[in-house]
């Protein structure tokens, strides 16, 4: 609240971070370690973006500009500028 009595409001975006837990035997183990392999020999941060399909819920999401943050044996976590939902 400001000196006048009135307050002032805006909307900030704050990053969303997803983790992706994975069992030793999952092939998707390879895509992340790939993509970390990748990132450290060539000195450079790769984005990514996505999409996930909830067709039950009858949702679908768009996740744009994700890095790697965070990464430990069979958890990877991806930090996204956005996600937004829509309806498929």
């Amino acid at each position: 609240m400001g000196v006048d009595g009135h307050s002032s409001t805006w909307f900030v975006y704050k990053p969303i971070e997803q983790t992706f837990t994975l069992l030793p035997d999952s092939p998707s183990n390879e895509i992340f370690e790939t993509w970390a392999a990748q990132e450290r020999t060539n000195h450079d941060l790769y984005v990514a973006n996505g999409s996930a399909l909830l067709t039950s819920a009858g949702e679908k999401y768009i996740m744009t500009r994700g890095y790697m943050t965070k990464r430990q044996p069979g958890k990877y976590t991806i930090t996204w500028q956005s996600v937004k939902a829509t309806a498929i």
